[in-house]
């Protein structure tokens, strides 16, 4: 949405770089201008609106000051357009110290657009700096983060009670035979309070919870994205190996191929799937969530560890 309305400021700003009376007025220069600093945070907005970033004050800030600077583009492309019709009108009649003054206000308004849009690019310089230093901490504290399904015995206390009610909630659904879609258990809690232990134990007790084809332990990270849960499943459930998975089904196929694959992979088949550390809060994106995993089949059971509490389906029983 973001990137859009930055795309469509563009647009204006290219579409009036060619228009005469633009010129006439000594604009083109201004404009230019103004559509490489546009151009230049283009890639970035989108991004920034979407992803999760360290300092959220600061990236909302920035947003903001771009999407503003956007809109004035807009709106100052429009007026100029509306300007060249009654400089037109104008011209003929002979008012010519009115065009003046019309010239004067334009001149006044581009000049006041422009010190939104180059202010948005300064800005911007000193945010793209913030950004790969971001990224790079982002980066370290999700592989430090990372997790696996293999549960070390010796860190586990008192938590039996409540595997032994998510296990049994597990196999209530698996009883009742009118159920026709897949179950998702959310683990909720804190940082350390033994969210990812719980679901490693759950996971791991195969005389409980018999009858899987595949159980599949994919960590989400703060970086949610469905292209990675996807083939992270894939890689778990085929013969192929995560670099050939990431090869095969890339950004540029779209979750469509993703989709398909993993439809003829799982069709008919029982899964235990668990999402740890989910971090996302849009509803928007949890909606998708909860909608691809239906696709996949009403015989998977999914358990998600998140620390965010609108998460929850069921009661609070596994927090």
């Amino acid at each position: 949405m973001a990137e859009v309305i930055v795309q469509r400021a563009c647009a204006k700003l290219r579409s009036a770089i060619g228009y005469e009376a633009v010129a006439r007025s000594n604009f083109t220069g201004d404009l230019r201008e103004m559509l490489a600093a546009l151009e230049a945070i283009q890639p970035v907005v989108d991004k920034v609106a979407t992803q999760l970033v360290r300092d959220k004050l600061l990236s909302s800030c920035w947003l903001h000051s771009a999407l503003n600077a956007a809109y004035r583009t807009i709106d100052t492309v429009d007026e100029l357009q509306d300007a060249r019709s009654q400089a037109a009108t104008t011209m003929t009649r002979g008012m010519l110290p009115r065009l003046a003054i019309m010239k004067n206000a334009m001149a006044i308004q581009v000049q006041g657009t422009k010190k939104l849009v180059m202010l948005a690019q300064q800005q911007f310089r000193g945010f793209s700096e913030f950004l790969v230093e971001c990224t790079i901490m982002f980066q370290e504290i999700t592989e430090k983060r990372k997790t696996g399904p293999v549960l070390e015995e010796t860190m586990v206390l008192g938590r039996e009670s409540d595997k032994e009610r998510i296990i049994a909630a597990l196999l209530s659904t698996q009883l009742n035979i009118m159920q026709e879609h897949n179950t998702i258990i959310p683990i909720f809690g804190l940082a350390g309070s033994g969210k990812t232990t719980l679901a490693q134990m759950v996971f791991n007790d195969k005389h409980s919870l018999q009858g899987y084809d595949f159980r599949v332990w994919v960590y989400v990270s703060p970086q949610f994205d469905f292209h990675t849960i996807g083939n992270s499943i894939i890689c778990h459930v085929s013969e192929m190996g995560q670099e050939e998975i990431n090869h095969s089904s890339s950004h540029v196929e779209g979750m469509e191929s993703i989709m398909k694959r993993l439809h003829e992979l799982l069709n008919g088949k029982k899964v235990l799937l668990v999402l740890d550390d989910l971090w996302e809060e849009d509803p928007i994106q949890l909606q998708l969530l909860k909608s691809m995993l239906t696709f996949l089949g009403d015989k998977m059971d999914v358990i998600i560890t998140t620390y965010i509490q609108p998460c929850h389906r069921q009661e609070d029983l596994y927090s």
